[in-house]
């Protein structure tokens, strides 16, 4: 049913960014694009396009930390490339997709 698919996919998406006892939160934007990856296979797909539009839209603005301990903010993420925003950190501008070195550690 339509409410069981939605359901699937909003109760992916908390599992994976809540603490368990077997591992730590992941970061939302890995989950994100997991979830676009597995739309393909076991979750609606057009359902999934939805919630990942909307979620990433809902993080645009959101402080991060790199990797490397600096604090940014998203300002720009490409739906076909979610793990690689392009953040801001003290007005410089960071394409992830450009700079391999730099992950996004947390969104605070």
């Amino acid at each position: 049913t339509t409410f069981a698919k939605i359901i699937a996919i909003a109760d992916t998406f908390d599992a994976m960014t809540s603490n368990r006892v077997y591992r730590g939160k992941l970061c939302p934007l890995d989950v994100l694009a997991t979830l676009k990856e597995e739309s393909f296979s076991t979750l609606d797909i057009s359902f999934c396009n939805v919630f990942i539009e909307n979620m990433l839209n809902y993080y645009i603005g959101d402080h991060v930390i790199l990797n490397d301990g600096q604090l940014g903010t998203l300002v720009k993420i490409d739906i076909n490339d979610i793990r690689h925003p392009l953040v801001v950190v003290n007005n410089t501008f960071y394409g992830l997709s450009v700079r391999k070195d730099l992950t996004i550690e947390n969104i605070l």
